[in-house]
């Protein structure tokens, strides 16, 4: 499997800048192949490579193993890494959005870093006639997570501002 996409963000707004538009390019490729290992064996490996205006490439390999014990029970691990750049809006230092029914202002912050992931599963697969079952077992590391956070009359009433924060 090989695919690509191209993305791009326009925002006009007077708030977010002295021209009143701004506008980001994101692209990315992906390939991914299904290799028989045996007669029970599957290794599926892949990977994406990110190219984003503001923060350059990026690579998210991937590699997944599984074993069909039967046509019916599988077994499947895998690892695989991630990335999600912040959106236009949430980069926009001077970007300001009405939210919560007018109760408080959402503005960006150009010192965003981008969500990296890394996570690890493992499990097995159940399926016969119209029955399944699945269990698994995984953790996700993510560094960076994309937040709004109260920075400014915080109390509940209406005017406080939100603001986009990375926390761990």
């Amino acid at each position: 499997t090989i695919g690509g996409e191209a993305r791009q963000e326009r925002l006009k707004d007077p708030t977010v800048n002295a021209a009143g538009s701004a506008d980001q390019m994101h692209y990315a490729g992906f390939v991914q192949d299904e290799i028989a290992l045996g007669d029970s064996w599957e290794l599926v490996v892949g990977g994406r490579l990110d190219h984003h205006q503001e923060f350059g490439w990026h690579a998210s390999p991937r590699a997944y193993l599984l074993h069909h014990f039967s046509d019916a029970l599988t077994f499947k691990a895998g690892i695989g890494t991630g990335f999600k750049a912040p959106t236009l809006e949430q980069l926009s230092p001077d970007y300001a959005a009405i939210a919560g029914g007018g109760r408080f202002t959402i503005v960006g912050n150009p010192d965003l870093k981008p969500e990296i992931n890394r996570s690890v599963e493992a499990g097995l697969e159940y399926r016969e006639g119209i029955w399944s079952a699945r269990a698994m077992v995984f953790q996700n590391d993510l560094k960076n997570l994309i937040q709004t956070l109260c920075v400014l009359r915080c109390g509940g009433a209406p005017g406080a501002t939100w603001t986009y924060r990375n926390v761990g």
